[in-house]
């Protein structure tokens, strides 16, 4: 079916009733292969498409197919046959995909690692897997170098394709062979690295296909990490059916919204976050003529954004809710939403069935709850992860036999759902303390871990809470060993060591004592909401002086949802993340005509060093004023 979808694949339409299911139908031979056998294909049919776009780079379909062989070839020359996992340490650039298809190609295990993340994380992951090899690059050789255990041999990706040759290997892999490991985080204060076959990730790329529509002739935009499961879905869902995807790289300065007309996409996957960002610095002025769809995944989509979407896209295009998981590999949950859905719920629901999957909701005892109550929500499905590296305990809590014998697993997803009468589902979020930050997939316990292990923390509890905006941040409530309680500047730089950026929270609320229930246990419940003063920072508070700190302080507390904003404060430490920071030179290009990449702010966090930056802009901007006028002057 055309991923445009007709008015009968969404309720509230004026055409009747919605749909139940959205059918694939997919020939057994098209899934029944591996993933580089699949790529191949591509690469000869569409040799001189582009494939893929890091920022200002990008590579056609021969010329990453060639890379790919020649590490590839490499790879087995220094490691030999066996299938083992082989670590990729990289940022997100063209080199890293070369790197995951050489290994795909070679029968080995792909082990994405984004050397951003905290060093004792990669350290854990690097031995979890037991992985012999790593790959990477000039960039990130030393780092790779020095947390590489003992008798793990590094490798820089232009050294090992030298002089390897560029022809397809044509090595028999099976569809059922393990592709991929994808680290998530851990109810045990370490992340835990989900499995991903050939056929699983063929399979995920086959549905883009149908359900999206996808063609040779599309571009799609792709997460900036590479090292999760909704990166490796878009960015194979391209490559395995021709199309073209375009990342935002980690050093572009460039918005969202600038990468879809410039760029010229064609359909947009975002997070709900992310896709909230970019609608709250629209004007309804702007255009994305090329996009043909919108789709929104990895977090609840919140009704109010969705609602602003219809505002701004009145005429289309539509906007896909979805739901997925790391485990499925897949989106097996699916709603449309154009401008004549009617939405009733505060969180947007994600719809219906896709494919042959089906979607179970089951009570403590994995029975069947009584229609229209709550449960948890489980996924049936041929196509589903096989399980968790090394943790074959873990696999076995959440991955269950059919009890029917199709011969189909089950995999509890730890979510709470409703069903409607009509079959649509309703995600009610998490049923243990899992949540998903920026689409992210956070594990409270493993930051409540990271924070106990500060000697200035004696005891702490994590929660994910709306901000004013209703989107979810997360909130560190602490109990200091003595008074006066650390700053917020000691908590985040020493959480910074230990966990992913998104993993630290963005505010922090001290207690002399976290609340208890008659019964004994922590009361959640009487959690204070964290207020809208000033965090406690280690700089003083010092007021804006001149003209352009105090429209950069409001713009600040205005968007961070604080009440005062120093001129030494820092943006991050008083909770900003990159999707705040684009809000902020958005509103500062309409509040003062400066326009500043967003990478300004990664720059020059603190607000005085941010306000020079800008007032440099507005005199550079006067000069040029004086200039044309001195030259009409002449002229």
């Amino acid at each position: 079916m055309s991923a445009s979808a007709d008015k009968r694949t969404h309720p509230g339409s004026d055409s009747g009733s919605s749909p139940k299911r959205f059918p694939i139908h997919i020939d057994k031979d098209a899934i029944e292969q591996s993933v580089s056998s699949c790529f191949e294909k591509q690469a000869a049919k569409y040799p001189q498409h582009m494939a893929i776009k890091v920022g200002s780079d990008a590579t056609t379909y021969e010329a990453l197919n060639s890379a790919a062989n020649r590490l590839a070839h490499g790879l087995i020359a220094i490691s030999g046959d066996a299938q083992e996992p082989v670590g990729l340490l990289f940022r997100t650039n063209l080199d890293v995909f070369a790197a995951m298809m050489a290994v795909f190609k070679a029968d080995k295990v792909a082990v994405p690692m984004d050397s951003a993340y905290p060093a004792n994380r990669l350290s854990y992951i690097l031995r979890d897997t037991g992985a012999r090899i790593v790959m990477t690059d000039a960039r990130n050789i030393a780092l790779a170098r020095e947390l590489a255990p003992r008798g793990v041999k590094v490798v820089d990706v232009r050294e090992l394709g030298a002089g390897m040759s560029g022809e397809n290997l044509g090595r028999p892999i099976s569809p059922g062979a393990l592709a991929c490991i994808l680290y998530t985080s851990g109810s045990t204060g370490d992340p835990k690295g989900v499995m991903f076959a050939h056929r699983q990730i063929v399979y995920s790329a086959i549905t883009s296909r149908i359900l999206r529509g996808v063609t040779p002739a599309d571009r799609m935009y792709g997460m900036p990490s590479f090292a999760f499961a909704g990166s490796l879905a878009t960015t194979m869902g391209a490559l395995l059916n021709g199309a073209a995807v375009v990342m935002l790289s980690m050093d572009d300065s460039r918005t969202l919204a600038d990468i879809l007309n410039l760029e010229e996409i064609t359909i947009a996957s975002a997070t709900a976050s992310m896709l909230s960002g970019l609608l709250k610095t629209l004007t309804g002025a702007e255009t994305f003529p090329r996009v043909r769809l919108f789709s929104s995944g990895s977090e609840p989509l919140l009704r109010g954004d969705a609602e602003l979407y219809q505002k701004l896209f009145p005429a289309g295009p539509p906007l896909l809710n979805v739901l997925g998981a790391t485990e499925t590999g897949h989106v097996f949950r699916q709603y449309v939403i154009d401008a004549t859905t009617r939405l009733e719920t505060d969180i947007v629901p994600v719809g219906y069935a896709v494919g042959e999957d089906e979607v179970l909701l089951l009570d403590d005892d994995l029975n069947p709850v009584v229609p229209g109550e709550a449960g948890q929500i489980a996924v049936k499905s041929d196509f589903l992860s096989p399980g968790y590296w090394g943790r074959p305990e873990l696999t076995d809590a959440v991955f269950k036999p059919d009890p029917a014998g199709s011969g189909k697993r089950i995999y509890l997803t730890g979510d709470q759902g409703c069903m409607l009468p009509d079959g649509c589902l309703v995600c009610l979020g998490r049923k243990d303390f899992q949540v998903k930050i920026r689409a992210f997939r956070v594990e409270l316990a493993e930051v409540e871990l990271a924070l106990r292990s500060d000697p200035a923390v004696r005891d702490t509890v994590v929660l994910a809470r709306a901000d004013r905006s209703g989107e979810r941040r997360l909130v560190a409530y602490i109990v200091p060993v003595a008074r006066p309680a650390p700053s917020v500047s000691q908590l985040r730089r020493a959480l910074m060591t230990k966990l992913p950026e998104y993993m630290v929270p963005s505010a922090f609320v001290m207690l002399d004592k976290l609340p208890l229930a008659p019964n004994g246990k922590l009361d959640r419940r009487a959690l204070p909401e964290p207020g809208h003063d000033r965090p406690n920072l280690e700089v003083p508070f010092v007021a804006p002086r001149t003209p352009v700190e105090k429209t950069l302080a409001a713009v600040w507390a205005e968007v961070l949802g604080v009440e005062a904003v120093g001129i030494h404060d820092d943006f991050f430490e008083l909770g900003g993340h990159s999707l705040l920071a684009a809000q902020v030179v958005s509103r500062i290009f309409k509040a003062l005509g400066v326009d500043l990449p967003v990478q300004a702010l990664f720059d020059a966090p603190v607000l005085a060093d941010f306000a020079l930056a800008v007032t440099q802009q507005l005199a550079g901007h006067a000069r040029q004023k004086d200039l044309e006028e001195m030259l009409d002057d002449i002229a």
